[in-house]
């Protein structure tokens, strides 16, 4: 695994880089306590409140099918953390702390960007009068992750890109009713 981490490393150079230029360089401290709510919302309310909405159009057949995307995500996320086992930010950069506490110690991919990404898919079938609340809302949980200082610009562009590839390939495989 290690060999495989070896091929990346210049890629987590200039991610880092690109970190630390987000994170200090650009002033988004103000924006700190909004984003926070966002990722907040991102922990799972969020989706709970689209679920009860698609319930009351008569959805019940799009709850499944998002829980199981949700579930897909989750699995697959949390193994390829497992897999590459990249450290926060805020491991590697001592004197950084994060403005909210990780909910787990690795950083590729960002899940809540994954999450964010897969629900803004599968509404755009379900409910896609949602979409102009959600996808702000995704590109948002995406800054919030690196401004929060919780994940790499890379660890939230592969969780986006994954989160679209898992919703794509359930409305493929169970499509909209």
């Amino acid at each position: 695994m290690r060999r495989a981490t070896a091929l990346l490393d210049p890629l987590h150079r200039v991610d880092h880089l690109l970190f630390v230029a987000v994170h200090r360089g650009l002033g988004l401290r103000p924006l700190v306590s909004f984003l926070s709510l966002v990722s907040r919302l991102g922990n799972g309310s969020i989706y709970l409140g689209i679920l009860f909405y698609l319930v009351a159009r008569g959805g019940s057949y799009a709850v499944l099918h998002s829980s199981a995307t949700a579930l897909l995500g989750l699995a697959l996320y949390k193994l390829l953390k497992q897999l590459v086992g990249r450290p926060r930010p805020c491991e590697v950069i001592l004197e950084l702390v994060p403005a909210v506490p990780p909910i787990d110690r690795w950083s590729f991919p960002s899940g809540h960007t994954l999450h964010a990404v897969s629900f803004c898919v599968l509404l755009a079938s379900w409910a896609p009068e949602l979409l102009p609340l959600a996808l702000p809302f995704a590109a948002l949980t995406g800054l919030s992750r690196v401004v929060l200082g919780l994940h790499y610009p890379f660890d939230v562009a592969a969780g986006g890109l994954l989160g679209y590839a898992i919703a794509e390939g359930m409305l493929k495989l169970f499509g909209p009713a």
